[in-house]
């Protein structure tokens, strides 16, 4: 029985047992052919330091994981489930992490023009995932000036960068194609399928929106984990399962030194990403431009490569990559360094690449505990400022407790030059076992909530790196699950209230108590770090906004005196899960800032709770337009009544 040519994708989960191979000889003492297999290991996280290899010991290290991740598919057939994979002179743009750096997203607005991203849907007559260009009129509508067809139009389009400059507009559309829901913080698992991962780049020029000339396009092989723009250089993170080749399924020694001997033949550069632009087929990455564990030796092996490639969208066909071979769970961009981690049982290992010209692998440090995965939220852990690098890690044995940690570059090393709790600051940062919820780094101060049954709030300093400190806490009902500081020491909250309430009325309402939800919005007064405030709160019964899950979807037009926010909101509770735009005004020019809502944008569409986190808003001068679905929509601040669209 033989496999077919397939791709194996290294997803690390449940550890499995395998015989250890022989010798060379087998059963009956004959002597087998070819190289000897190494024992069979389960791949761990990477702890220690990276560094280059030749290309063969890279190869070597590439196809020994592929041979130990083959025989453990072999050992344990079952895949994990896989899924083929947007002329006021203010307005909101895309809410990311850094500021300064620009995060992947479906509207871009330029002040005159709106660039959507547009998918294909079951409810729409799009047909093909493309970008479609409107032009903003003085009456506030808007005019279909173009639309722009993709290199790939069936797959998934993840988003689109705008990067304008006096010379020219350059807008990226980028798509994924067969793109799997990869869960790195499991050990071991393995997934077979028949088609391969890759991710598509459409760089075009948009200077004139009207003749808007052909793209170049870029063809990456493998999974888009995340991406980020810093002016006209954007940074692609994605992870790569080599190809196998047909292989037999026979258990015996013999067979199993035939398969890794079979692997050993193939060229080095087979387990390579490749890159195509403009359909011509290139090998941007080199083995000698990969990293390694440092302490490999020649019976090791990884079959996931991580790739980090730089584009720039001046001169698109111009690619720079770096790779790591071995496994990652999340990562942090700033604007001087890029930061790879890698989650183990206990603790987390930190890879630091210098972005300078183009990524360079410069130092690793370790942490103790798990600070998540590449999920948007979990990135929110960690930090950069003026060269140091904080981390919120959690421990969660025997019970969960968190700790915050600075770490600074030494030589090739990132040390830890402090922790909270510490012997002078011993206070825990959260209950015994609650839960991190949210955390947002504010310049030197960090925020965190954590939750199980109330919501505190912790306010800690990080000013001196080797001597932070909590200044204040706040315990309130409920939780924050995203933070976004504005103002003077302001944050809005965006999370869920939460009561405790008996399911029913035959029994003790002190038994078996059960939390009913609600969206809830806090206004937080930070000023007096020693003694947070909620000053101001909305609640809306039985809803949620995807803003708790992707910061992305929350829009925030920041002024002097009044600060605009917008999120699309659910509510479950109506029988129709029906889905509409909040638009929250927060007044801080007065002694005491509160929070009012400005405007409520409900779509004309009859099922409009679709793809709610898809959905988005750009806050203008004058009005907020909402794009839901593939429709945009438009209404006047403190005017809910009339809603102009929507805009095809």
């Amino acid at each position: 029985m033989a496999v077919s040519r397939a791709a194996i994708t290294n997803v690390l989960a449940s550890a499995i047992a395998i015989t250890v191979i022989g010798t060379g000889c087998n059963d009956s003492g004959e002597t087998l052919p070819g190289a000897t297999p190494p024992p069979l290991q389960t791949p761990q996280a990477i702890s220690g330091q990276l560094e280059q290899k030749p290309g063969p010991s890279a190869a070597l290290f590439i196809k020994n994981g592929v041979y130990f991740s083959y025989e453990q598919y072999l050992a344990n057939p079952t895949p994990v489930d896989a899924t083929a994979g947007e002329v006021p002179s203010t307005y909101s743009e895309t809410t990311t992490q850094v500021e300064g750096i620009d995060e992947l997203d479906r509207i871009e607005f330029d002040g005159t023009h709106f660039f959507v991203a547009q998918n294909i849907t079951s409810l729409s007559d799009t047909d093909a995932s493309q970008v479609v260009i409107y032009r903003r009129e003085a009456d506030n509508r808007l005019v279909n000036t173009a639309t722009l067809p993709l290199s790939q139009p069936d797959s998934t389009l993840s988003g689109i960068y705008l990067h304008a400059d006096e010379e020219a507009a350059i807008l990226a559309a980028v798509t994924q194609q067969h793109q799997y829901f990869i869960q790195p913080l499991a050990v071991s698992a393995q997934v077979v399928s028949d088609t391969a991962s890759y991710f598509s780049v459409d760089v075009f020029d948009v200077s004139d929106k009207r003749n808007v000339s052909q793209p170049t396009n870029i063809e990456v092989d493998g999974n888009l984990w995340a991406s980020r723009r810093i002016d006209d250089a954007v940074y692609f993170v994605s992870d790569y399962i080599p190809p196998v080749p047909e292989l037999s399924t026979d258990s015996s020694p013999a067979a199993q030194r035939a398969r890794y001997n079979q692997i050993l033949d193939m060229a080095d550069t087979s387990f390579l990403p490749e890159v195509k632009v403009n359909g011509v087929a290139q090998r941007v990455l080199a083995l000698d431009n990969c990293y390694l564990p440092a302490n490999a030796t020649e019976q090791d092996g990884y079959a996931r490569i991580v790739q980090i490639l730089k584009l720039d969208l001046s001169a698109p066909a111009s690619l720079q990559a770096t790779c790591v071979v071995g496994y990652v769970s999340s990562f942090h961009m700033g604007h001087e360094a890029l930061y790879l981690t890698a989650g183990g049982t206990t603790d987390t290992t930190i890879h630091k690449f210098n972005l300078s010209d183009s990524p360079r692998y410069v130092a690793t440090g370790q942490v103790a505990g798990i600070a998540g995965t590449h999920s948007a939220h979990s990135q929110l852990r960690m930090s950069e400022r003026d060269g140091v690098f904080r981390i919120l890690a959690t421990l969660t044995e025997p019970q969960n407790t968190h700790h915050l940690y600075t770490l600074e570059q030494q030589g090739e090393e990132l040390v830890v030059v402090g922790e909270l709790p510490n012997s002078t600051y011993p206070t825990p940062i959260g209950k015994p076992g609650e839960q991190v919820y949210a955390v947002r780094y504010v310049k030197d101060k960090a925020y965190v909530v954590t939750f199980e049954t109330i919501d505190p709030l912790y306010v800690l300093d990080l000013a001196d790196p080797a001597d932070p400190r909590m200044l204040g806490e706040l315990e309130i009902p409920g939780y924050s699950s995203y933070l976004h500081p504005f103002g003077d020491d302001l944050l809005l909250g965006v999370g869920q209230q939460v009561e405790w309430q008996s399911p029913g009325s035959g029994g003790d309402a002190g038994d078996q108590l059960v939390p009913v939800s609600s969206l809830k919005v806090s206004l937080f007064d930070v000023r007096d770090p020693a003694n947070p405030l909620e000053i101001d709160q909305y609640t809306a019964e039985y809803s949620y906004t995807p803003v708790e899950f992707d910061y992305r979807t929350l829009s925030v037009l920041e002024g002097s005196t009044h600060t605009l926010f917008g999120m699309p909101v659910v509510n479950w509770g109506t029988g129709a899960s029906d889905s509409q735009l909040l638009v929250l005004n927060v007044a801080h020019g007065e002694q005491r800032p509160f929070m009012e809502v400005a405007n409520t944008v409900i779509p004309t569409a009859a099922t409009s709770h679709y793809r709610v986190w898809d959905n988005r808003s750009v806050l203008t001068d004058t009005g907020v337009y909402y794009l839901h679905g593939n429709e945009l929509y438009y209404q006047s601040y403190g005017d809910s009544e009339q809603t102009l669209g929507p805009f095809h």
